[in-house]
């Protein structure tokens, strides 16, 4: 999974709208979700970002998962309504975990989805 960037929106009433870009400090490692919890290989990027940066010449490239996060607080008047979190880009397959918990998948090659 590799996040482009990611704008999170919500839709408080018809006519307002709050947004929150999740830029700055996120949190990347070569490894699948599953592994990435107890991993403590974990580097601080900036998105966008490419794990194929340095090595998408060698022999070393990297194929396999890797795991993104980002931890922020929402604000309390957020809470229990819509939320939307817009990505303008991902790599091959994301899958997207809120607190833990699956929240969406994607399929699509560099395409953006909400």
């Amino acid at each position: 999974m590799m996040v482009l960037t990611a704008v999170m929106a919500l839709a408080a009433t018809a006519r307002t709208r709050w947004q929150q870009p999740l830029g700055g400090a996120w949190q990347f490692v070569k490894s699948d979700v599953e592994r990435a919890n107890s991993d403590t290989q974990w580097q601080e990027v900036s998105i966008p970002h490419s794990w194929n940066a340095s090595d998408g010449c060698t022999p070393r490239y990297f194929r396999g998962n890797g795991t993104y996060r980002y931890c922020f607080d929402a604000p309390n008047d957020i809470k229990g309504k819509r939320v939307v979190i817009h990505f303008e880009g991902v790599s091959q397959h994301a899958r997207v975990y809120v607190n833990g918990n699956l929240a969406a998948e994607h399929k699509g090659a560099f395409t953006a989805f909400t």
